[in-house]
């Protein structure tokens, strides 16, 4: 049986993009990223990213 874990937001790694203007939480993030896991390949990458900025 393959465990589950939860990475709560405050563990995840922090980033943004397009010079700030673009906000992101990785579960998992680069090595350079920080947050609590680590990258296990090469092509994964997944982020949760929004904008406070209006338009």
């Amino acid at each position: 049986m393959t465990d589950i874990e939860i990475i709560k937001r405050s563990e995840q790694a922090e980033g943004n993009f397009n010079n700030g203007e673009i906000l992101e939480k990785k579960p998992i993030g680069f090595p350079q990223d920080g947050g609590k896991s680590r990258p296990y390949s090469n092509i994964f990458y997944w982020a949760h990213a929004w904008t406070n900025e209006k338009k």
